[in-house]
């Protein structure tokens, strides 16, 4: 069966700014617009609906799965994550993010969560790379602090060059920025 969005408890028109399959094969689907974000299941129903958050309007978010939790961001607000607890999906802020820190793009790469083109503080460094603490199988990091000498988080300016870091996946034991 289609999914029809638009029809769904009165949403606006506006087209989606993220459709991402989440959460396993044939499960359903995040989506994202200005106002919403909601879990779609394959008969149209929506879950876990967290309508009426302001979130800055016209920005690029992108999404990723992490250890079974959907990682939803984009450059203006805080980072959010869902996970499908067997009935609704459930979202939250991505845990020990620090507030004054926002990165364009955050993917996951092995136990991590790495953000590109960060901005602290109001300053951003367009070719910084931020990643978390190593995080247990299936659960989010527990920590950003690329200060505490007990976590594994930290930072990188990459020198080379001077266009802004776009995006970055695995290949194999790498992670191609």
């Amino acid at each position: 069966m289609p999914f029809s969005f638009y029809a769904m408890r009165g949403l606006s028109t506006k087209a989606p700014c993220l459709l991402m399959p989440a959460f396993g094969p044939g499960q359903g689907w995040i989506y994202v617009d200005d106002l919403y974000l909601m879990y779609m299941t394959r008969t149209g129903a929506a879950n876990g609906t967290l309508g009426g958050h302001a979130y800055a309007p016209n920005v690029n978010w992108q999404g990723s799965m992490f250890n079974g939790f959907a990682i939803l961001n984009n450059e203006v607000d805080a980072p959010r994550y869902a996970y499908f607890d067997g009935t609704y999906a459930v979202f939250g802020n991505v845990p020990a993010w620090p507030a004054d820190l926002r990165v364009k793009v955050l993917r996951p790469y092995k136990n991590f969560l790495v953000g590109l083109d960060v901005t602290v503080g109001g300053a951003r460094d367009k070719r910084r790379v931020r990643w978390s603490a190593s995080a247990d199988p299936a659960t989010l990091p527990t920590s950003w602090d690329i200060t505490d000498a007990t976590k594994d988080a930290g930072d990188v300016s990459l020198a080379e060059g001077t266009d802004g870091l776009l995006d970055c996946l695995p290949l194999g034991n790498g992670n191609i920025v």
